[in-house]
């Protein structure tokens, strides 16, 4: 066996690997830095950012969109609630289901927060030119539609 092919100098499809995770790993860092100036973590601003842009949701729509497990979910709520950024509603029909909307305390904080989040987002990814981004954005798809089917056949 020939490891000469196998090293990260050499396989461009490792290199691409460890340079997105570590890029991930610093755009995270970076996100939880900006969010934590308004007392936020990632998880919160995310659920915050979703009603914000989608409106009233049930719980359940907001854990498939921010991708997180449902016993970090109903602490996240709780700490939203409690810094009266969100209501927690039941919904007259179904009991098990919960409704989560922002308060207008909640909607004055993203029209002021959101601008800035935006703005951070786009300084972020200024190196990059739009049409690479539109690359990016592209095979970045393909690959995770990938990673999925080979999570789904398992």
């Amino acid at each position: 066996m020939n490891l000469v092919n196998y090293t990260m100098e050499n396989n461009i499809d490792l290199r691409l690997m460890t340079i997105l995770l570590r890029s991930s790993q610093s755009i995270e860092a970076a996100i939880r830095l900006e969010v934590g100036k308004y007392n936020l973590n990632p998880t919160e601003f995310g659920v915050l950012e979703v009603l914000y842009n989608k409106g009233r949701l049930p719980i359940q729509s907001i854990m498939e969109k921010i991708l997180i497990a449902k016993s970090s979910m109903s602490y996240c709520i709780e700490q939203l609630v409690n810094k009266k950024l969100v209501n927690k509603k039941q919904d007259d029909d179904d009991r098990r289901i919960y409704f989560i909307e922002l308060t207008n305390q909640g909607v004055k904080f993203m029209d002021q927060m959101f601008p800035k989040h935006v703005k951070f987002i786009n300084n972020l990814f200024n190196t990059v030119e739009d049409k690479n981004k539109i690359i990016l954005v592209e095979s970045l798809k393909k690959i995770g539609l990938k990673a999925q089917k080979i999570k789904e056949n398992k």
